[in-house]
């Protein structure tokens, strides 16, 4: 039998992680980058190293902005990549944009949103973030919604894993549709990390000096 050497091993890892998405941001958001000084820091880490260790269901970190949800959803992508799996990346905004402009053509994104259903593992960042339309909403589109329930309704028959990112509370998720909402709340049982939005947790802002 052909048995791949150490090197071959380690090609096939990085061809992985530059076709994940990731590649970018990959080596710099590990769990050791995370810096967890408060206690709910702590416990979101753990959580997320706990769910990479031992993958289970789906991953749902929802809540304050700039608190580390995508660096600590990216560290657990790196850790499944460097144990050999195949993760696909999908930066919300910017894909549901593309699949949208394929409106015209329903045969042509079928077949692009193919590969958000099918592959082993999906992590889908900033869930539902939109822009402010004329009337100042911040709702996803019906278009918005319909891609997102072809893409997680999918994945939820297949039981294919899949970790999300998203400032929307889980009872925001259900208002927004309830079917998508329930899906995602019911495989992610045990792993849901919903951050509280308070003054202070938003790593961002960190450093503002206000005169």
């Amino acid at each position: 039998a052909i048995v791949d050497c150490d090197c071959m091993k380690i090609r096939r890892c990085v061809q992985k992680m530059e076709s994940s998405g990731l590649r970018e941001v990959i080596r710099d958001w590990t769990f050791d980058a995370y810096k967890d000084a408060e206690n709910w820091q702590t416990t979101i880490k753990q959580g997320a190293m706990a769910y990479a260790d031992n993958v289970d269901g789906w991953l749902l970190f929802c809540g304050q902005s700039g608190s580390g949800k995508t660096h600590l959803c990216t560290a657990v992508c790196r850790h499944l990549l460097l144990a050999g799996k195949e993760v696909l990346y999908m930066p919300w905004r910017l894909d549901i944009r593309e699949l949208k402009g394929k409106s015209k053509d329903l045969a042509a994104q079928a077949e692009a949103l193919k590969k958000y259903q099918k592959v082993p593992i999906l992590y889908i960042d900033d869930l539902f973030k939109t822009g402010r339309d004329a009337s100042g909403s911040c709702n996803p589109t019906a278009a918005d919604v319909n891609l997102a329930f072809d893409i997680i309704n999918y994945r939820y028959t297949k039981r294919l894993t899949t970790i999300i990112s998203t400032e929307r509370s889980p009872a925001e998720l259900v208002d927004i549709d309830e079917a998508i909402g329930g899906r995602i709340v019911e495989m992610a049982q045990g792993h849901t990390y919903c951050i509280e939005k308070k003054n202070g947790r938003n790593y961002r802002l960190r450093g503002v000096v206000s005169v």
